[in-house]
């Protein structure tokens, strides 16, 4: 088969150490940087294999779930997990007949259970790549999943760029599921991406935030997929969600970015965001325009009391708008508005 169809991250020439990639399941997103990671990678300049969970990363961590598996297939690499004594996670290293490690070249790791881990020495790890970051809706939720993510990159990183080193660099993948996700929202790159995909943009490089964004379009990979059984079988929804990069379930149609005031009144403030109201719509946005009604952040019952079941009415009419991605997700939250 041409393997020129599928993304290839070792064509990504983006400096940044920061990298988030997002596309199509299957179009050659984990492949290619787990390639690069064995390339780069050796004894001195490890690097970090994450996944959000403990069973996601006790799935790899055999060589029946070896992560490596179909590159060692392709390539003749010899690479794979392999045992640490009181190492909560695994090895990655390049193994003998036997499944024994020749050179150690990196660590396998979930996201969930690092802080356990976090007083050992990771100073040999120069790059990490945290696979699915993204969770599927059905996954268990993990608390403060953006905060254990930047915890995770400070005790990995720690004082080097102080010393002239370079930052440790971190690579995400994930499919276009969630575009509300943990991490997202965290690093403040929900409502950037929002955006990229209102305009269309596939490439996004955020110098005073080190990052760079990758939104995959559909490769010949994706449209080669759509033929076979399993899209034959599924609805467009399951096809939508995992050959495009649309973020489906974001309601981005919602977002209002240049909305004209003037026909809308002030209901209500609730901590600095106004409910403006005009004769059909609602709208949301951050705003000091001054209220009669003013509640404050703490009085979060007072607010669902008053606007929760109206607000969910209109929100399943298509009559709630917002000034940002942010926006949305944080009233949907806090009034329990939930996107079928």
């Amino acid at each position: 088969m041409d393997t020129s169809k599928f993304y290839n991250f070792r064509k990504c020439t983006s400096t940044m150490p920061i990298k988030i990639i997002i596309g199509a399941r299957g179009c050659g997103k984990t492949y290619s940087v787990l390639d690069y990671l064995i390339n780069k990678s050796n004894e001195n300049s490890k690097c970090m294999y994450i996944r959000r969970d403990g069973t996601e990363i006790e799935g790899c961590s055999t060589q029946y779930g070896n992560p490596f598996k179909k590159l060692n297939a392709d390539k003749g690499y010899d690479v794979g997990p392999f045992t640490i004594p009181k190492f909560n996670g695994f090895g990655i290293g390049h193994l003998d007949e036997d499944n024994k490690p020749t050179e150690c070249i990196g660590y396998g790791v979930a996201l969930s259970t690092f802080a356990n881990t976090r007083s050992q020495d990771y100073s040999d790890v120069d790059r990490m790549f945290f696979e699915e970051f993204i969770p599927e809706k059905h996954k268990r939720k993990i608390k403060g999943e953006g905060p254990a993510l930047l915890n995770m990159y400070e005790t990995i990183n720690r004082n080097r760029e102080l010393f002239g080193q370079e930052p440790v660099e971190l690579i995400m993948c994930a499919n276009g599921i969630d575009l509300a996700s943990p991490i997202l929202m965290e690093f403040g790159m929900s409502s950037i991406i929002a955006k990229m995909l209102r305009n269309g943009q596939h490439k996004l490089t955020i110098p005073e935030k080190k990052t760079y964004i990758e939104l995959v379009d559909a490769t010949p990979i994706s449209e080669l997929k759509s033929e076979t059984v399993l899209y034959q079988l599924a609805n467009d929804d399951f096809k939508e969600d995992a050959l495009e990069t649309k973020f489906r379930s974001a309601d981005l149609e919602y977002i209002r970015t240049n909305v004209n005031l003037r026909s809308y009144k002030p209901e209500f403030s609730f901590g600095d965001f106004v409910f403006f109201l005009n004769k059909e719509n609602v709208y949301v946005a951050l705003s000091s325009v001054p209220c009669k009604l003013a509640i404050k952040e703490r009085e979060r019952l007072k607010l669902e009391m008053l606007f929760a079941p109206r607000y969910r009415i209109l929100r399943a009419s298509g009559k709630v708008f917002f000034d940002d991605y942010r926006t949305l997700v944080l009233f949907d939250d806090l009034l329990g508005y939930e996107t079928v």
